[in-house]
């Protein structure tokens, strides 16, 4: 339940800040449904695939986090107390990432779809309670970030 608690809040916070940091008055509505963000965009030659767009602040915390779990895997000591430190590594570099968030339109909808997951992970690795649980997730992080790479540019 805190979980969820937890990631709604931070939802809430990166909606926010994004509208905070655009000076443009007009009015953005945004539906975010999950097909929406599963697969770059296309452009007119249905061939041809685009990857969504993110701004420098976007790219230069997610190369932090990639960083991060590189360092991590060189020199992982197998405690899981380096798990949860990583996790409160890796939930700074994000917290930093969605106050610098001056994203916005589908480019942006697709960043929070592909967020989404990955704060639910960066939560449990901070939460892990074995070596296992923690290595599971840092898996599924390192998955989700090597994503982003695929998708955003």
């Amino acid at each position: 339940m805190k979980t969820i608690v937890l990631l709604l809040a931070v939802n809430a916070i990166l909606l926010f800040s994004c509208q905070q940091g655009n000076t443009k008055t007009e009015e953005a509505t945004h539906e975010h449904t999950s097909a929406q963000h599963k697969e770059p965009h296309t452009g007119e030659d249905a061939t041809e695939t685009k990857k969504w767009m993110t701004d420098e602040n976007t790219r230069t915390y997610v190369a932090e986090m990639d960083t991060r779990l590189k360092e991590f895997k060189l020199k992982n000591d197998g405690e899981l107390a380096s798990f949860k430190a990583l996790g409160g590594g890796l939930s700074d570099d994000l917290n930093k990432l969605i106050a610098g968030c001056k994203m916005k339109g589908p480019d942006h909808d697709a960043l929070h779809g592909w967020l989404t997951p990955l704060l639910e992970e960066v939560s449990a690795v901070k939460k892990s309670e074995t070596i296992a649980q923690g290595q599971l997730s840092v898996k599924k992080i390192e998955d989700i970030v090597l994503d982003f790479y695929e998708r955003f540019e």
